[in-house]
């Protein structure tokens, strides 16, 4: 048996180990980063989508209210027309 070469081959796996060691470290580090700026961003969008159901709700409850004010508009144009149709027509 060659003790300086299994010495050799003991130390050679321990290096190589310890480097994948330091890229595995490095790797879990850049993807603690890339995790945490995702989170980020997705708490962004749903800050976002957040005040885009508040505009939305706020435009639906504005649009019903038009549709209202359009309504009573439209009524009274229309008695306003039967009112000029009648003084038109008593003037005949």
């Amino acid at each position: 048996m060659d003790v300086e070469g299994t010495i050799e081959f003991l130390i050679a796996q321990q290096a190589r180990f310890a480097e994948q060691q330091i890229q595995l470290v490095t790797d879990l580090t850049e993807l603690r980063a890339a995790v945490s700026g995702l989170h980020a961003v997705v708490l962004d969008l749903a800050n976002t989508q957040t005040r885009t159901n508040e505009v939305l709700a706020t435009l639906a409850e504005r649009h019903i209210d038009l549709a209202q004010q359009h309504k009573i508009t439209e009524q009274n144009l229309n008695a306003l027309i039967s009112t000029v149709d009648r003084h038109i027509a008593g003037h005949d």
